[in-house]
């Protein structure tokens, strides 16, 4: 799915073996504008939902 050789979606910048940290997931939600709206939880808890959904 990634397009390359590492299991993760959203690796981390520094160390790629490791998920992308939760501070930088909230920053870039805080840029969009959903600071205090959304949280990187509820995100995956959506898009789980929507993919499981469409099989």
């Amino acid at each position: 799915m990634t397009g390359h050789s590492s299991a993760l979606l959203f690796p981390g910048e520094h160390d790629h073996q490791k998920s992308m940290n939760n501070n930088t997931i909230l920053g870039a939600l805080d840029l969009m504008g959903y600071a205090e709206r959304m949280t990187g939880h509820g995100f995956r808890g959506i898009a789980s939902t929507l993919l499981h959904e469409q099989g």
